[in-house]
């Protein structure tokens, strides 16, 4: 098995500083991220209505939606699309949620964010969670595959119950009152990016698979 990698040069630690005031967002408030298209299945509401908990608790936060607003041609995510938009106004979060569409430097939104959180209910290998991570960012995932296979290899992902939105405020809260963690989380958790996810890494994996099958074939 040849694992994802991720451009460890590219998405690396640095300063969001500059990012948050561009996006309107305090230091003191926590910025929670979320880089997925809007689909059914990457559970969006799950994370809004965990936001709005956090807000009646008296929590600063922010949240950041990163993706395509529609999955070209795709009426579920049209129709998501429409429900999410429902949901936030319901939930009185329209100042509270910043939406940015497809970036080409999402490397940039990264670092800006406290952490990020990825609710999905199925996923392959997140690589968005990777990117998080490669950057210095914290990442909180749904305990489901794929997800729960990155967690195992870099502890520093925190899980959560798929769904439960009552278990991610829990471990949203803790984050928050934990802040002063986060930096060291963050270098930790790139360390085991580095480790099992490095783009190098991945490459040299391939090409010793390819020179195996091609060994085999020549027997």
């Amino acid at each position: 098995m040849v694992r994802n990698g991720v451009d460890s040069s590219r998405f690396a630690p640095g300063s969001g500083t500059a990012v948050r005031a561009g996006l309107g967002v305090g230091p003191d408030t926590l910025l929670i991220g979320m880089f997925a298209s809007f689909k059914p299945v990457k559970n969006h509401a799950v994370l809004l209505k965990a936001t709005s908990q956090l807000i009646q608790r008296g929590i600063d936060v922010q949240l950041l939606l990163a993706g395509d607003s529609v999955a070209r041609g795709s009426a579920s995510s049209i129709l998501e699309l429409g429900r999410l938009e429902s949901l936030i106004a319901e939930l009185k979060l329209d100042d509270r949620v910043i939406t940015t569409g497809h970036r080409d430097d999402p490397e940039t939104l990264y670092r800006a964010c406290d952490v990020t959180v990825l609710p999905s209910l199925c996923e392959g290998t997140p690589n968005v969670v990777l990117e998080s991570i490669a950057c210095g960012v914290p990442a909180i995932v749904a305990d489901v595959p794929g997800c729960r296979e990155v967690a195992s290899l870099c502890p520093t992902i925190r899980t959560f119950q798929s769904g439960d939105v009552d278990h991610l405020v829990s471990v949203l809260t803790t984050v928050y009152t934990q802040r002063h963690r986060l930096v060291d989380l963050g270098r930790l958790g790139r360390d085991q990016v580095l480790l099992h996810y490095e783009e190098s890494r991945m490459l040299d994996e391939m090409q010793t698979a390819y020179q195996e099958v091609l060994g085999q074939r020549g027997a």
